[in-house]
């Protein structure tokens, strides 16, 4: 097969110019259209589908120069033709890249050496410029080759370990991530049920379901950062930079609920996944290290029979496998509710009588001794989400029996704020939401408090009060206090204990109620014990109080013992307020 001849194009005003052109270009096998204005020849150049043009630099309408101009950068070649040569005419069609430079009256024989050079060169021109580009492919090619799984298409091992390097470096300032292996469950049963082959396509699929901007994707934020990678085998790992660990756990158990009523194809059982995690720099300040601290909670996962998330534990104390059995009780403790609530009543000076009780969980069985551990339980397996939606449902129970000038204080994670479990207008916790003021704990795992803030004016459309809970102990305590804006702040009670109206502590007691007044927060001080404390509370302006000194935690609901004295200076909200948190 013959390649087709080369295009040319002449343009030119003389009709004799154009006549011999053509003729002497078509003699030398060459397909050639002639023009006879400027406009003419700009029009045709639009195309681009020509190799050479040959352009008059007088035109009737133009300079041939703005043709060369239009061409500038073009596939093709260009060859100036004029009647009236100059130095500086030469100079500035050298300048835009013409390729050659006729004076007329043009001879037949340089006419055809001079074109089939042009020619010549366009040619190679072109080759060079597909080898260049196939070469670039390859290049591409081959570093997807050294970076990427071949099976999934997810980051190889070394380009993934790598990344981890690189998020360390940026990280140095302490910032944290979360790392997380993940592991199919009895996967040497999927390739002998399937063959390898059908193994490849059960990870495959897995891999799908990490890429968190994937349209399969049912876990990740759209246009999340993570990083997914294949190390080994059935063993993948996902980076989360900016996440904390229990923010990171309560995504995996989403994934982790995904995979497990996921379709992998015919002739295979539900399988499931571990997923151990670690944060950078709490469990590991190395790549290694961190690498390290996730394998062996994957291990621990996988230990507790698969189908687990579970985080590393940092300072706990304790050995392995006591985690690994508070794990596993864990799923036995939400499935039977096995805590109880006692209650513990708030009072207002002011007023003489009580606001309300905060319900305060006890957990029953011998594994969690205290609350903390089964935060730290759940925290660790992803589920303070269920946890929590669990526990309301339990300390709403006694309900009915509250007084209906009272209101009741449950506790809440930021994690449950995002997602639907909290948002359940049919729930026993919307039908009471007007008497339940709802006690953001652990205010330093709030990262978007955009989000949190749109969160919290759903709530508090439904009839929900906000309250902070331990204001003063944490970093983050100022910062939600003016994004958050709260209708109860309560105050740490480390500020409390043996406070006087001249301490520090008084004094910075003193310019929060000031600062929540004017924005028509309330101030409760917690963990209230002594005469000494009340008097000093007095004192700086604080009307609301919980603690010892009045009644302990109890089952529901009991009396509190209120202060032999009447407080006359205490700061009592105004009216507006008042009526707002249901204090008038």
């Amino acid at each position: 097969m013959t390649d087709a001849p080369s295009r040319i194009i002449v343009v030119d005003d003389e009709p004799v110019i154009r006549q011999f052109m053509q003729a002497a270009l078509s003699d030398m096998g060459y397909a050639v259209e002639t023009y006879g204005t400027c406009a003419e020849g700009l029009e045709r150049c639009k195309q681009f589908d020509f190799d050479l043009a040959m352009v008059d630099k007088n035109l009737p309408d133009g300079n041939g120069l703005e043709i060369c101009v239009a061409l500038a950068g073009a596939d093709c070649k260009v060859a100036l033709v004029t009647g009236y040569a100059n130095l500086n005419s030469a100079v500035e069609a050298m300048r835009l890249g013409v390729a050659e430079y006729f004076i007329k009256p043009v001879d037949l024989d340089d006419l055809e050496v001079r074109v089939r050079r042009m020619l010549a060169e366009l040619k190679l021109e072109r080759t060079n410029r597909r080898l260049l580009t196939e070469l670039a492919e390859k290049c591409q090619e081959l570093e997807r080759f050294a970076a990427r799984d071949l099976v999934t298409g997810l980051f190889n091992h070394t380009h993934f370990l790598g990344q981890v390097g690189v998020e360390v470096t940026r990280s140095a300032d302490r910032q944290c991530f979360v790392l997380a292996l993940i592991s199919l469950d009895r996967f040497g049963q999927v390739n002998r049920l399937v063959g390898h082959a059908g193994g490849d396509a059960v990870l495959q699929k897995l891999a799908a379901l990490l890429v968190p901007t994937g349209p399969t994707n049912p876990w990740g934020p759209a246009g999340g950062r993570f990083l997914a990678g294949r190390l080994q085998g059935d063993t993948f790992a996902v980076l989360m930079p900016e996440a904390t660990r229990n923010q990171a756990a309560a995504l995996l158990q989403t994934l982790r609920s995904s995979v497990s009523e996921e379709s992998f194809g015919s002739g295979l059982p539900r399988l499931t996944v571990s997923i151990g995690l670690a944060q950078y720099p709490t469990d590991g300040e190395t790549a290694g290290l961190i690498l390290d601290s996730a394998r062996r909670a994957l291990q621990e996962a996988k230990a507790c029979g698969g189908d687990t998330v579970l985080a590393v534990q940092p300072n706990s104390g304790r050995d392995s496998l006591t985690d690994i059995t508070r794990v596993r009780a864990l799923g036995g403790c939400i499935a039977n509710r096995a805590v109880r609530f006692d209650y513990q009543p708030i009072v207002s000076l002011s007023k003489g009588g009580l606001l309300a009780y905060e319900a305060l969980c006890r957990p029953t069985g011998n594994e969690f001794r205290h609350i903390g551990e089964l935060l730290d339980a759940a925290g660790s397996a992803g589920r303070l989400v269920e946890l929590g939606g669990m526990l309301r449902d339990v300390a709403l129970l006694p309900i009915g029996d509250l007084a209906q000038d009272c209101l009741l204080f449950l506790n809440v994670n930021p994690q449950e704020l995002n997602g639907d479990a909290l948002y359940q207008a049919d729930s026993a916790l919307w039908k009471h939401a007007r008497r339940v003021v709802l006690e953001i704990t652990e205010t330093d795992e709030i990262s978007d408090f955009a989000a949190a803030r749109e969160q919290l004016s759903r709530l508090r459309a439904a009839g929900f009060r906000i309250a902070l809970d331990d204001f003063g102990a944490g970093y983050q305590g100022f910062t939600s206090l003016a994004l958050l804006e709260p209708d109860f702040v309560k105050l740490d009670m480390g500020i409390v204990r043996g406070i006087t109206a001249a301490s520090p502590a008084g004094r910075l007691t003193r310019h929060i109620r000031e600062f929540c007044a004017d924005e028509g927060i309330a101030t409760i001080a917690e963990g209230v014990e002594t005469q000494a404390e009340v008097d000093a509370l007095c004192e700086l302006g604080i009307d609301l109080m919980q603690g010892y000194y009045f009644a302990r935690p109890s089952p529901p609901f009991c009396a509190a013992t209120l202060p032999p004295r009447q407080f006359s200076n205490v700061d009592v909200p105004s009216l507006g307020v008042a009526k707002r948190l249901g204090l008038g």
